[in-house]
């Protein structure tokens, strides 16, 4: 338990933040757009679930799978996607990349390495 009042916690979170209120919108937007590939293609089963403090044990599997999907030359199903279409750019993957630690690192509070 910690001693701060969750008012300035809060606060602290908020001025750590580091992004813009647009770039933070548009990483709200991509989370939107995870979930949206995640329930299309049964990777979760119901909305709500995977943007969470405590997230599934296969995230980071997921996390790959919805970039990888739109990015690559290659689909999850093996197939190749066809010249004519349209995938994202790898600066696109590194935003999506980008709010996926938005998500989990700064609205979840979770992370890889614990405050000193």
């Amino acid at each position: 338990m910690s001693g701060l009042d969750p008012g300035l916690k809060d606060k602290i979170n908020a001025a750590s933040c580091g992004i813009t209120d647009k770039t933070a919108k548009d990483y709200e937007h991509l989370m939107d757009v995870c979930e949206a590939y995640l329930l299309k293609n049964h990777l979760i089963s119901k909305k709500g679930i995977f943007f969470s403090a405590e997230p599934l044990q296969d995230a980071p599997y997921l996390v790959v799978a919805w970039i990888m999907n739109l990015c690559d030359k290659i689909k999850l199903d093996g197939m190749i996607h066809a010249a004519s279409e349209t995938r994202a750019t790898y600066g696109h993957a590194q935003k999506m990349r980008a709010a996926m630690t938005y998500a989990f690192g700064h609205i979840y509070q979770l992370g890889s390495v614990l405050w000193h």
